[in-house]
C-alpha cells in the first residue's frame, strides 16, 4: 500500500522572517570536507553569501560529508537564492582548486559528479527554545559521531565561538 505521506512535499516557509536550520549533504555522502582547503573554500563561500544577503549566522558546523547551519535574513524569500549561490560558489572553487585530489579520490568518472546533493533540508525556527535546541544539535554533532570529546574541540564549528569567543573564518551573529 502507498504511504499517503510519501507524496506530500515538505514546504519551506521563506515568506516569513524565521531563522532557518539548514542541512545539506555532499553528493553520494562523499567526504569532501576532509581536506582543510575544501573547508576553507566553503567557509569563504558561506561568508560571501552571508554578506551579500546581509544575513545572520548564529551557528554552523562542517562535517566530512555534510554541513548544518542556522541562517536568518532581514528580508523574506532569500533562502533559495542564498542556497543556490552558496552551492554554486563553493562547488566552482572546490573543483578549481582540488580537481586533481577529486580525481584521485573519486576516480575520473566521478570527476563530473556534483559536489552537493541537489536538495537541502530546511527547518523553520519560530522560538528561542527551538533556536537553542538546534544550536546544541549542531554543536554536538561531532561528539555524537565520536570525532571529538567536546564540541569546542571541533575546529570547523561555531562551538568555539560560544565557549571561548574565538572568531573563525565566518562571523557568528544572532539577529
Amino acid at each position: 500500500m502507498n504511504n499517503p505521506q510519501s507524496s506530500v512535499k515538505r514546504r519551506i516557509y521563506d515568506n516569513e522572517l524565521y531563522a532557518h536550520f539548514i542541512t545539506t549533504s555532499c553528493y553520494n555522502r562523499r567526504q569532501v570536507f576532509t581536506r582543510t582547503q575544501a573547508i576553507e573554500i566553503f567557509e569563504w563561500a558561506l561568508a560571501s553569501e552571508l554578506k551579500k544577503y546581509d544575513a545572520h549566522l548564529p551557528s554552523y558546523i562542517i562535517m566530512p560529508e555534510h554541513v548544518h547551519f542556522i541562517v536568518w535574513f532581514p528580508k523574506p524569500r532569500r533562502l533559495a537564492t542564498f542556497m543556490k549561490g552558496l552551492k554554486q560558489r563553493s562547488s566552482k572553487w572546490i573543483r578549481k582548486n582540488l580537481f586533481d585530489a577529486i580525481i584521485e579520490e573519486w576516480g575520473p568518472t566521478a570527476a563530473d559528479d556534483p559536489i552537493w546533493q541537489s536538495k537541502y533540508y530546511a527547518f523553520e525556527i519560530w522560538s528561542d527554545e527551538k533556536l537553542e535546541e538546534k544550536l546544541l544539535y549542531i554543536h554536538e554533532n561531532p561528539v555524537r559521531k565520536e570525532y571529538c570529546r567536546r564540541a569546542s574541540d571541533w575546529k570547523w564549528s561555531s562551538a568555539r565561538f560560544y565557549e571561548t569567543k574565538e572568531v573563525g573564518n565566518v562571523l557568528i551573529s544572532r539577529p
